[in-house]
């Protein structure tokens, strides 16, 4: 066996507070500090709920693993926070079944491809690998040269996706790429089934990092803010395909702003000095600007909170 170790109309606008003299607050002198509290917890747990489904992932030029060789990578230990908050969400992991999940994410990424058969290797769970005195996601890859199947197993749902996208990269020289969610290289990929390379002997890899971040805040509105729920499908299954476990989750969040500035008093009509424009939205969510290239209609912001729903019940 061989072992691998891998990883505008505001006269003065602040974050805490809100100084207006037309109707965008009727109130002077709005005191934010709980709500801004309470709207970054918000935004945290989504970005984690979604973490700890079993989609979403990294690129295919950087993959948070290392094919190491012989050299055994330290996985350094992580603050007792990140620990305790680890161990809390990776036991709604444990006793859980993601292998449909995953056969479904590979006959999506085998279409989107044009590959015209059907692979259905064997999917098991595993346990989380044990380094260091730390629980780590851990696949592995294996085969059966007398039955001829492939064998991937995987200690979550993205560990198991990941060992997928392992075996299109490492074993059928084959890949996936960022661009719009899935563009495909799949020129060496086998035309038949029973071309498939068997794997002769196990293949066991450990992440090097308990959470795997992908993205950054600009991303969210430059790219984002346009995606269909086709491109956020293939996007979200190449996120797996890599081993990412924590994107961020900004799809939605002027709903939810809307919701706590109508509970203020906040007209509509103030909303729309307020709110940026789609490809602006990063700005305005750093508090750099507003109202540019604005405003955001109703059935827009209402259709950003459906797209991030939709991802999330379908993760």
């Amino acid at each position: 066996m061989k072992l691998k170790t891998y990883e505008k109309k505001c006269q003065t606008y602040s974050p805490n507070n809100i100084f207006e003299k037309d109707d965008f607050c009727k109130t002077r002198n709005l005191n934010l500090d709980e709500n801004n509290k309470n709207m970054n917890q918000l935004a945290f747990f989504i970005g984690l709920f979604i973490s700890i489904s079993w989609s979403w992932a990294s690129s295919s030029s950087s993959v948070p693993y290392s094919r190491v060789g012989k050299n055994k990578i330290v996985h350094h230990k992580a603050s007792q926070t990140v620990q305790d908050l680890h161990y809390k969400l990776t036991l709604n992991h444990q006793g859980k079944d993601f292998t449909s999940s995953v056969q479904s994410l590979i006959d999506r990424v085998l279409t989107r491809a044009g590959v015209k058969f059907t692979f259905t290797p064997v999917l098991e769970m595993i346990d989380y690998a044990v380094e260091d005195g730390q629980s780590f996601d851990v696949f592995e890859i294996d085969g059966n040269t007398d039955t001829k199947q492939v064998i991937l197993r995987g200690s979550s749902g993205v560990a198991l996706s990941t060992a997928f996208g392992h075996y299109l990269r490492y074993y059928t020289n084959s890949d996936f790429h960022w661009e719009d969610g899935g563009g495909y290289s799949f020129l060496s990929f086998p035309t038949y089934v029973e071309d498939l390379p068997i794997p002769a002997e196990k293949e066991r890899v450990v992440f090097l990092s308990k959470w795997r971040y992908y993205q950054n805040t600009c991303t969210a509105s430059y790219s984002f803010a346009w995606k269909t729920w086709t491109q956020w499908e293939a996007d979200i299954d190449w996120m797996a395909l890599n081993g990412f476990n924590l994107p961020l989750a900004f799809t939605g969040q002027e709903l939810v702003w809307q919701k706590l500035w109508r509970q203020y008093g906040v007209s509509d009509a103030g909303l729309q000095q307020y709110f940026t424009g789609p490809a602006f939205l990063t700005w305005q969510r750093m508090a750099n600007i507003r109202a540019f290239a604005g405003p955001l209609s109703d059935s827009w912001i209402n259709q950003q909170g459906n797209q991030i729903s939709t991802c999330l019940s379908s993760s």
